[in-house]
């Protein structure tokens, strides 16, 4: 199914002397272009062996994070996807760096209800060149994030109106290497609060 609406969110390590600032968000209209398609894939995209069943761990049937996912459910506004956003810079290691974080929403196929997507792209360094006038160019960039479908993180919901759900969800982490852990730590107990 299409996605409906998308916010966007720069975040940084909660260690890093820009985790103190506000965080700046956007609201992207999907347009059909090469971003809503790179989204596109990771929302609609099939299904991996790397996708991991995740459940929200709760005291007391509270849980800080579905709180903040329910109320983006609720309230789809740029105001509600920051509390998630928030909740991630305060989770992400310094290893992890800057990353452009992305809440997506939109119809849950076959159901009454709606999906959303969490995805989070890291920051990569590179060099660009470029020709001008005759001659070239060439700069340091730190802050690029590459247009690759296949290296991210994710988290799926669904949620139906009135109903208690949302307890459970899809994760895959994309950004690691085949080993023995198949998601980040921080992606899974310290942001989302599951297991």
């Amino acid at each position: 199914m299409p996605i409906e609406t998308i916010y966007s969110f720069l975040t940084y390590p909660r260690n890093h002397e820009k985790a103190a600032e506000d965080i700046e968000g956007i609201h992207i209209k999907p347009d059909g272009g090469k971003l809503s398609g790179m989204l596109a894939e990771v929302f609609d995209g099939p299904r991996s062996k790397r996708d991991v069943p995740i459940r929200f761990v709760s005291k007391d049937k509270k849980n800080a994070t579905r709180d903040d996912l329910l109320g983006f459910f609720d309230k789809p506004k740029l105001a509600s996807a920051l509390a998630l956003a928030r909740s991630l810079q305060a989770s992400t290691p310094g290893t992890a760096g800057m990353g452009l974080f992305f809440v997506c929403l939109g119809s849950d196929e076959g159901k009454a209800g709606k999906r959303v997507v969490l995805s989070r792209f890291a920051a990569e360094e590179a060099v660009v060149a470029s020709k001008k006038r005759g001659a070239l160019s060439v700069e340091f960039v730190e802050q690029v994030f590459l247009k690759n479908a296949h290296s991210y993180k994710a988290a799926t919901y669904s949620h139906e109106d009135g109903k208690n759900d949302a307890w459970k969800g899809t994760a895959t982490d994309r950004q690691l290497n085949h080993g023995a852990k198949s998601i980040a730590d921080y992606w899974i107990v310290e942001f989302l609060r599951s297991e």
